[in-house]
């Protein structure tokens, strides 16, 4: 790359650092630096390579203080319009019963890490579209600025060339202008899964349902992503390979998701429910479920009350955990964990695998007419999707079969 101080190479800059992140990315390595509208803020480890970035390229381009402290306002700016995108996802996600684990800011974006998708297809074009209209709205805030300050004082202070663009303070807000309108238009791109393959996929659902919109989303997304890879061999910008490549990938692993969460709903949880299960009491000592633990009949539990009332669970990793620390000797009432959640004999396992991650319980309850019937655990579901992925892959054996 040309040695410049064009301000189009300090966006092109960072996505050299794609590769990083590719290896990063799967890593847990963030930690929180804040809290905002009750979603914590995380920060990945990997975001360290900014400022180094941003030293570099103060010393390789040679500027100086004050065009260092504008490449740092840059910055600033560009991660504030990320944040606030990731947010319009978000607290739009909110809005239709939609949780959001956390956003964690990356060195080339953001990601908002919702619990689920919104089930009504209307509603996740909403929260696709929610965050590049954020990049607008704040592009068009600053349009006043460029109408009434910038544009009647261009004959006095001319537009400044690439080179020297970054330094004049002046034509900053203008930068951002343009920033936000790229990271709207980039994100609307028809390649799925960014925000614009969803914005599709969500149309398409409306009329076809969400596996088959899946299938041309991904289908169509991972064909703009190999032209995206196909370009940066041709061009020497192997970042742009990179992109193409995670997108490709990215597309593959939600497809994925799409198939087992339509092999989930068509599971009724009544057909698996397991019916025979040990109920643990508040008094009982760690070491009877320990026990049962050790002789591999059971691994997570329903916990009740004196009156036989359910208040809560108990999972294997908090039982190791007690036996880790010695602590076998102590009563369930203190570890377990506190809920209500319940499912229906006719439910789905769809239904099951949202309860239990909305709870954070491995285990749920399972009611036939108002009285427990059975459970299902987060084991007894992976078991049973194995189960029906081998039956499909070797084909029926006959016609006696309840999954």
């Amino acid at each position: 790359m040309a040695k410049t101080k064009a301000g189009t190479e300090v966006l092109r800059y960072p996505l050299f650092t794609f590769s990083f992140l590719l290896f990063t990315q799967i890593l847990n390595g963030s930690f929180q630096i804040a809290r905002l509208f009750g979603i914590p803020v995380q920060l990945h480890w990997s975001f360290g390579a900014v400022p180094m970035f941003i030293a570099y390229y103060g010393i390789d381009e040679q500027l100086d203080l004050h065009q260092v402290l504008w490449v740092c306002l840059a910055a600033i700016g560009l991660f504030t319009s990320i944040l606030l995108h990731e947010f319009g996802h978000a607290l739009t996600a909110r809005r239709y019963g939609v949780k959001t684990k956390d956003i964690v800011l990356l060195p080339i974006g953001g990601l908002a890490r919702l619990t689920k998708l919104p089930e009504r297809p209307f509603h996740e074009f909403l929260v696709a579209i929610a965050g590049p209209l954020v990049n607008v709205v704040l592009a068009i805030l600053i349009l006043p600025y460029l109408i009434f300050v910038v544009s009647p004082r261009l004959d006095i202070h001319p537009m400044p060339t690439s080179e020297t663009l970054i330094g004049d303070f002046f034509f900053f807000l203008p930068f951002m202008f343009a920033m936000n309108v790229g990271l709207a238009i980039f994100n609307l791109l028809p390649a799925f899964p960014m925000d614009g393959g969803r914005i599709l996929r969500a149309l398409l659902a409306i009329k076809w349902g969400r596996f088959r919109a899946t299938q041309v989303a991904v289908v169509l997304g991972q064909l703009l992503a190999t032209g995206m890879a196909i370009y940066g061999v041709w061009s020497g910008h192997y970042s742009y390979v990179l992109i193409g490549l995670f997108i490709f990938f990215t597309a593959s692993q939600e497809f994925r998701w799409v198939k087992m969460e339509r092999l989930l709903k068509s599971i009724q949880v009544g057909a698996i429910a397991r019916t025979v299960f040990t109920k643990l009491h508040l008094d009982d000592p760690v070491q009877v479920p320990y026990g049962l633990l050790l002789r591999n009949q059971e691994r997570h539990f329903l916990v009740f009350d004196e009156n036989e009332e359910y208040v809560g669970t108990l999972s294997e990793g908090d039982i190791l955990e007690n036996a880790k620390e010695n602590k076998l000797g102590s009563r369930v009432e203190d570890f377990y964990q506190k809920g209500n959640y319940r499912l229906g004999w006719e439910n789905d396992l769809k239904d099951a695998s949202d309860k239990m991650r909305d709870s954070g319980a491995d285990i749920v309850p399972v009611f036939q007419e108002g009285h427990l019937a059975g459970v299902v655990d987060t084991e007894l579901i992976q078991h049973v999707l194995a189960l029906k992925q081998r039956f499909r892959k070797q084909g029926p054996k006959s016609d006696n079969t309840i999954i």
